[in-house]
């Protein structure tokens, strides 16, 4: 508790001290105004569907199943009687004192299909072989052909581009040994030797670090994911002013980065 309050009044003096905040949120900030987020334990992910949700959201599956789609989106992504709770209040105190700068940037792995928006690819990274930590697996490249489908983790990575190559190398209507709603359950299934699943190499690596699986690249591999910084393409002046602040520092971390897109 001493270390928590510690921490507390750390973050305090931080604020008080500075004028240039900028602030990361994502979903979790809305769960207290009774908005789930996405990996918590109540979150969209964690909950059973026909569907995956990241495939439910993706573009593709509204354009190929729109009712399904509207099913969804009318059950889960509407909270009309949902109020701002104490963080976004503080968030937007902050901002009127003049001490926190509104960005209004996004990150995601598919370029979005609206005109007002501006979409800029900044990472590709490879999708590898995700297999069990202990494993018998030859250091070299792997062929999809020597991996068996009875054998698959499989989660439904949400591009066209990924299905599509998965499809070329395994039959769709053979079962795999689970399918996954959410990738982060992907190392509990690998406990048997000869399971396998496709990842990011960036969460591969991840997974190899703190020992809970181990990764081979393709020879002959998927698509890689690229990440894509969105913008709004007519921002107030204020918010491009800020803007001019933060690209500079983000184009420096792009340059020292492994997969900066090219």
């Amino acid at each position: 508790m001493k270390a928590y309050q510690e921490a507390v009044d750390e973050l305090k003096s931080i604020v008080q001290e500075h004028d240039n905040i900028v602030f990361f949120g994502g979903a979790g900030v809305s769960t207290e105004s009774g908005i789930p987020d996405f990996r918590s334990v109540d979150g969209l992910y964690h909950q059973q569907y026909d569907y995956p949700p990241e495939t439910i959201l993706s573009h593709s599956f509204y354009r190929q199943n729109p009712g399904e789609f509207y099913r969804f989106y009318r059950s889960k992504m509407l909270f009309l009687d949902a109020k701002p709770n104490a963080a976004h209040q503080k968030l937007a105190r902050l901002e009127q004192e003049g001490k926190l700068r509104e960005l209004d940037i996004g990150f995601a792995f598919s370029p979005p299909h609206y005109k007002n928006l501006e979409a800029t690819p900044v990472f590709s990274e490879p999708m590898v072989l995700l297999i069990p930590y202990q494993n018998d697996y030859p250091n070299t490249d792997i062929s999809p052909s020597a991996l068996k489908r009875g054998n698959e983790v499989f989660f439904p990575w949400p591009t066209n581009a990924y299905q599509q190559w998965h499809d070329s190398w395994w039959d769709s209507s053979e079962a795999p040994v689970v399918t996954l709603s959410t990738s982060s359950l992907m190392s509990m299934f690998l406990a048997a030797a000869d399971n396998w699943s496709v990842c990011p190499a960036s969460m591969a690596q991840h997974l190899k670090q703190v020992r809970a699986a181990d990764f081979r690249f393709f020879d002959s591999p998927p698509p890689e994911r690229v990440s894509y910084l969105l913008q709004r393409k007519a921002l107030k002046n204020e918010r491009n002013e800020n803007l001019r602040i933060f690209l500079p520092y983000f184009e420096e971390f792009l340059s020292c980065h492994p997969w900066r897109y090219r």
